[in-house]
This record gives C-alpha cells, structure tokens and sequence, in this order.
C-alpha cells in the first residue's frame, strides 16, 4: 500500500475501520465464521470505495480506505450505512452474534500532506471512536504534523 501512495495532490481523506470485538466473535463463532465476516466486510469496503480510491486490509480486523474527493459528514454516514448493510449480510439468520464496527476518519485539502500521516491521525481518530462507544465514527479535519 505504500509504494501506491504518495502526497496527497488534492482533497482526500483515510478511513480506518476496525471490527468491534472481533476476537469474541472468533472465540465463541469459530474462525470459520470470523474469516467470512471479514470477507464479507473487505467486500463491502471495496463497494463503499470510488474509482480511484484505495482500499486493503491492514490487520487482523482493521481495514484502511484512502479516498479522493471531499468527504462531507453525509457522506461517511451513507458509507458507514453500507458498511453496516454488509454486516447485517454477513450474519446468518438465527445466529447469536452482533457484528459492529468503529470508524477513524480524517480528512485534507491541499497538496504536501502525506498518506502515512493521513493514517496515524485516522487510526487516532478511530480509538476516539473506541473510547465514545462501538459501532460509531469520529471524522476529523487533517492537524499538521
């Protein structure tokens, strides 16, 4: 992911999306279950993605979006709203378990602002996202380092 990118050129943003409690759905479900969950969630990510816009797995439960464009607040929640469809999907009917997930996202305009530092402040905003509860997202403006 990082030889594609490079210095954002215009406006874009970074969304990190984090499975919440994804280590109980793999301990009671079984890592069958779990690996079709995040399928199913890297499906919906690439879904949510424009042309143009990147998008990989970046750990275990944690998936990175870089887009192009701006990002208006209606917009994360349109994406957020897919995402949470895509859950829902990925949940057979009957099944115990509820599946959420938490988003960091941060946003720039202008040239010179780095990706890896889009990220580290995504990823931050996505612990602020944690410590408000689960299953929400914290959107944020790009802070120079």
């Amino acid at each position: 992911m990082r030889r594609a990118l490079g210095l954002v050129s215009a406006w874009a943003g970074c969304y990190v999306v984090d499975l919440d409690d994804f280590k109980q759905i793999n301990d009671t479900q079984g890592h069958l279950f779990g690996d079709t969950v995040l399928q199913s969630l890297g499906r919906a990510m690439r879904e949510v993605g424009r042309p143009g816009d990147l998008v990989g797995r970046f750990g275990g439960d944690e998936f990175v979006l870089f887009a192009q464009g701006n990002i208006s607040e209606e917009g994360v929640r349109q994406r957020f709203g897919r995402l949470g469809d895509a859950r829902k999907e990925a949940v057979p009917p009957g099944c115990p378990v509820s599946i959420t997930c938490s988003l960091g996202i941060v946003c720039a305009s202008g040239q010179g602002v780095e990706y890896e530092q889009l990220f580290r402040q995504a990823d931050a905003a996505l612990y602020r996202a944690k410590a408000m509860g689960k299953n929400i997202f914290c959107l944020t403006r790009y802070q120079p380092e």
